[in-house]
């Protein structure tokens, strides 16, 4: 009776682990830098892009070691009125090193294949002059606190 309940949590919460941002790398091998159409592949990389695929490789182990650095930016514009019109924000991120390794072993009609690495990950996004969603909030609070009748009076 509590194994429904227990395979219930597992999916509700797997969601969490697929989180994902402005700064999500997609991309889990070397092989997908070079041909970014890995969906129907079946080498090494097959493990992350198709699973299924897996199934057709030739018999033995298929490893792929990877490791990918990077160093992004990220541009955001608003034109949120309280900015006086649009304000630029940029934003860098630099991740050193993301590893990732891609393991199968097939024999006949059977494929055991695994995936250890970093799912969707960027780094931190580093914005120094901040961030349209939190500086609009913050540019907020003067003119929420006249309309509320808590404005700066002058003696």
């Amino acid at each position: 009776m509590k194994l429904p309940q227990i395979i219930g949590l597992m999916g509700a919460f797997s969601s969490l682990a697929l989180a994902s941002g402005l700064n999500t790398n997609t991309n889990q091998s070397a092989a997908y830098l070079r041909n970014v159409a890995r969906y129907a592949t079946i080498e090494a990389d097959a493990p992350y892009y198709n699973p299924a695929g897996t199934a057709f490789m030739t018999d033995g182990f298929h490893i792929s070691l990877n490791s990918q650095a990077f160093w992004q930016s990220r541009n955001t514009y608003t034109e949120s009125p309280l900015f006086g019109g649009e304000k630029k924000f940029r934003g860098k991120a630099q991740i050193p090193a993301m590893p990732s390794a891609l393991v199968t072993w097939h024999r006949g009609n059977l494929a055991l294949s695994g995936y250890f690495g970093i799912t969707g990950g960027g780094g931190a996004l580093n914005y120094k002059d901040g961030f349209p969603s939190f500086d609009v909030a913050v540019a907020q609070i003067p003119g929420m606190l006249t309309q509320n009748g808590l404005g700066r009076t002058f003696p």
